[in-house]
């Protein structure tokens, strides 16, 4: 295994938990966002236009962030391909637990998710696609569930963990610090409501 063929892994293996550090970053912002209380409803509809584009613009952005990583296009860098590596050259994990087929496993129960967040990232997050702006249907049958997303994030985070444990004994982290700052701002601003 040739040193360059160790860094090329290695930089992509980075890149690719890099990019899932934001989609979580992205998707916990938004989830913080949503109006699921009275109270928060209430201070987010004081700065109504602020809160829907910010909620937009992070639910927009976790999503393109994971298309990302599942983008299957022969020039992205994505987790299939760092796959394909591992099984050319297994010489680039030294932890030879690692099993390639049950890691295709569990991205394969996720396909019918993954297909319909390139369609949506395709048809209305990277183009403005005539017919999905037209076909109300097409609109519809079109979107990933937040439970879906939060799985996706889950698998993703775990995968990429096997994959960097075995590679070299490393544990990436995907949570931020800071990443409850939208709840505690929301809580200030809910604070500062009641004292108006």
């Amino acid at each position: 295994m040739s040193s360059r063929e160790q860094q090329k892994f290695k930089q992509w293996l980075n890149q690719i938990i890099e990019e899932l550090v934001w989609a979580n970053c992205y998707f916990k912002v938004w989830e913080q966002l949503w109006p699921s209380t009275e109270e928060i409803a209430n201070v987010e509809n004081l700065y109504l236009n602020f809160f829907q584009l910010t909620r937009k613009a992070h639910n927009d952005q976790f999503l393109l962030q994971l298309s990302k990583i599942l983008d299957r296009h022969r020039d992205s860098i994505n987790v299939f391909k760092l796959i394909e590596m591992i099984e050319k050259k297994p010489g680039l994990i030294t932890e030879k637990s690692l099993d390639i087929d049950t890691l295709r496993i569990r991205l394969s129960e996720k396909e019918e998710v993954f297909k319909r967040l390139k369609t949506l990232r395709d048809k209305k997050l990277a183009h403005i696609d005539e017919q999905f702006h037209i076909n109300a249907n097409l609109r519809k049958s079109i979107h990933v569930y937040v439970g879906e997303a939060r799985a996706i994030l889950t698998d993703l985070a775990e995968i990429l963990t096997e994959i960097s444990v075995a590679h070299n004994g490393a544990v990436p982290a995907f949570e931020t610090v800071g990443i409850g700052d939208t709840s505690e701002l929301l809580k200030t601003l809910i604070s500062l409501n009641k004292e108006r």
